[in-house]
């Protein structure tokens, strides 16, 4: 198509609308004209997109399809955050108990197992540790030990029962579920529930690739189908069916290839990996554990119950403050800690104790939200980390929820956590050498086919704006759908003393 008929076919219906508009004139700084050529360039034709951009003080600059349903990907987080800080306040941390049926006797001996109850502490990883895997447990390795436990003669058993249903989220697709974007949930989760493998070509063309894997375990099974080549490697690659423990790997690298490749492959069982763990570091510490490792989930424990209240408590360890999750939650977008949040406030849904905990958090949101005068029909979530596919919200809901986070007494912690453009998270290599970089606030958001990028930006006159976009429906490349996002922002943040936008412009070629 001729590119003057295009440049010409959107730009002047744009001044059509404006002049006969009664809303106030555009400024020649506006971003207006430039927002409504990107989304309606060619390769957007059979895409959706949602946006609301909004002045601080509530006043709307522009809006394209901000009533209409899109798939938010992570942006979901936003929602489970919020409510997780307003529920339960910064400073709140999750306990981790470890039961027995007598306390160690003078000698230091438990007789019989010892339970570690979990109730959903993600902080027992590398991640919270400078990436120390000997140090995830020892804030409960070392608390066991002060207790005076010196063996036990029996099992470590992982209760991860205080959750009800199931540890992958509503709409999850199984092909999700081997990487570590789609880890389980548990009530006891250890090192983002992930086995990271370092992999290195083999000493000679034709060996086998070696691999190291963090933390070391038995639970799972390596199938080694990799080679060592001469020339370059195709790269590795892997498949783990879910619900299995056989990690197929495949692919070659090259021999000269000093760097290897990284691969995280996500746990089927995470409380038999904290049981696991947990025992070889009280070994480690010169606790002598007579049994072996298991895990207990809801189902397994409303078979055989067990009354903590009748038990002794021997030890126990408080997380680090919920602040410092909802931090590394939307700073790196880690979903597994996003899921553990909504699931913590559902814990605390007492209405329907027979509702499964995902369902009973987002009953605990739906609440919340009302609170917060948003709209609940416009915020169709199913999780947490933003992982389903059926999810949905939309933009105005999003800018709501922004907006009343701004005011929210905890919102220093809440903004001061969204990823920080060209600095840090998942921003750190988007909008240098913008006016965006150290100004933008924003969450990001990416599943196939969806981009999504949400938050707070300051502009060129200093206008502080909230806004949010959702692209769906967008059969580019990841690369190419997070530059769409990013010029818009860009525009915003050069723009000068915005106006409000006449609604009825469209600009569509």
């Amino acid at each position: 198509m001729n590119r003057l008929f295009v440049f010409c076919s959107i730009i002047i219906p744009v001044a059509q609308a404006l002049s006969q508009s009664s809303a106030p004139l555009l400024n020649p700084s506006s971003p207006a004209v430039g927002i409504k050529m990107q989304i309606a360039e060619h390769h957007f034709l059979q895409s959706i997109w949602g946006l609301k951009v909004q002045h601080g003080d509530s006043n709307t600059i522009f809006e394209h399809n901000a009533a209409n349903f899109l798939k938010p990907a992570s942006n979901a987080k936003l929602y489970v955050t919020a409510l997780a800080l307003d529920q339960l306040s910064p400073d709140y941390r999750i306990r981790t108990s470890v039961y027995a049926n007598t306390k160690a006797d003078s000698s230091g001996i438990v007789a019989g197992d010892v339970i570690v109850y979990g109730r959903g502490d993600p902080t027992f990883s590398q991640r919270f540790n400078y990436g120390a895997y000997a140090r995830s447990l020892k804030s409960l390795v070392d608390a066991i030990a002060a207790s005076g436990v010196k063996r036990i003669n029996g099992d470590i058993v992982a209760d991860e029962s205080f959750f009800r249903g199931s540890g992958i989220g509503s709409g999850w697709k199984w092909e999700d579920l081997q990487y570590h974007y789609g880890a389980a949930a548990s009530a006891l989760s250890i090192d983002d529930n992930v086995i990271r493998y370092t992999i290195k070509p083999g000493s000679r063309v034709g060996d086998p690739c070696t691999f190291v894997g963090q933390p070391e375990t038995a639970l799972v099974r390596i199938i080694n189908r990799t080679r060592t080549t001469s020339s370059d490697g195709s790269g590795i690659r892997f498949y783990r069916a879910p619900g299995d423990t056989n990690i197929y790997f495949s692919g070659s690298l090259s021999v000269q290839n000093t760097k290897g490749a990284t691969e995280a492959v996500a746990m089927p069982d995470p409380a038999a990996l904290f049981a696991e763990q947990l025992k070889k570091r009280l070994v480690e510490k010169g606790i002598t554990v007579s049994g072996r490792t298991r895990s207990v989930n809801w189902l397994e424990r409303q078979d055989r119950p067990v009354d903590y209240s009748q038990m002794v408590e021997i030890c126990s360890v408080n997380s680090r403050p919920l602040s410092e999750i909802i931090n590394k939650t939307l700073k790196n977008s880690q979903g597994l800690y996003a899921q553990l949040l909504l699931l913590q406030v559902g814990s605390k849904y007492t209405e329907n104790p027979h509702l499964n905990t995902e369902k009973a958090g987002l009953k605990m949101l739906e609440s919340f939200l009302i609170q917060a005068n948003i709209n609940p029909e416009e915020v169709l979530l199913e999780d947490g980390a933003g992982l389903s596919r059926d999810g949905l919200v939309t933009a105005n809901a999003n800018v709501a929820l922004l907006k009343y986070m701004a005011e929210h007494k905890y919102s220093n912690t809440f903004i001061n956590s969204l990823p920080l453009a060209a600095v840090d998270g998942t921003l750190m290599s988007r909008f240098a050498n913008t006016s965006a970089a150290k100004n933008l606030r924003a969450k990001t958001g990416t599943l196939p086919k969806v981009a999504a990028l949400s938050g707070y930006l300051t502009n060129a006159s200093g206008e502080r704006l909230i806004f949010s976009m959702m692209l769906n429906n967008c059969n580019q490349s990841e690369m190419e759908n997070k530059a769409a996002l990013d010029s818009i922002v860009v525009m915003l943040a050069n723009s000068t003393n915005l106006v409000q936008i006449p609604t009825n412009i469209i600009a569509s070629p």
